[in-house]
């Protein structure tokens, strides 16, 4: 998998508001880290894929931007491939444009593993339908 590096940033709109999100979080709850893995992890779940609240900017308004958390309790056991393998399975109906963990220099998550994935939304089905988009 290929780190983006700092190829890729967030909004100057959307880095203010992360800022914001972390301080207020920290303020009110003390680790936001720690936070995050009680909300996002129950007790049998090993990973979850959620859509991330605060995406990089990119030109392409089909883009989404999802993030793989994998719980810190098993974290060790999984590998690469465990983890191409989850999102060719849960994006088979989408394409995915990039699959990547930040350097750890760019990361603002340390105490969580996770991927970023940018997949490109498949609307063959709404056109078919003719849905409107």
């Amino acid at each position: 998998m290929k780190n983006m590096g700092k190829n890729i940033l967030r909004s100057l709109e959307e880095t203010e508001c992360y800022k914001i999100r972390r301080k207020v979080t920290n303020e009110l709850y003390g680790d936001y880290q720690s936070l995050l893995i009680s909300r996002l992890f129950n007790e049998h779940e090993s990973y979850v894929i959620k859509r991330n609240a605060f995406p990089y900017s990119w030109k392409e308004k089909d883009y989404k931007h999802d993030c793989l958390w994998i719980n810190p309790v098993v974290d060790e056991r999984w590998t690469e491939e465990m983890i191409l393998d989850i999102c060719v399975r849960y994006y088979r109906n989408n394409e995915i444009i990039y699959l990547f963990e930040n350097e750890m220099d760019a990361r603002s998550v340390l105490d969580i593993r996770h991927y970023h994935i940018i997949y490109k939304l498949d609307y063959s089905m709404c056109k078919k339908l003719k849905c409107k988009i």
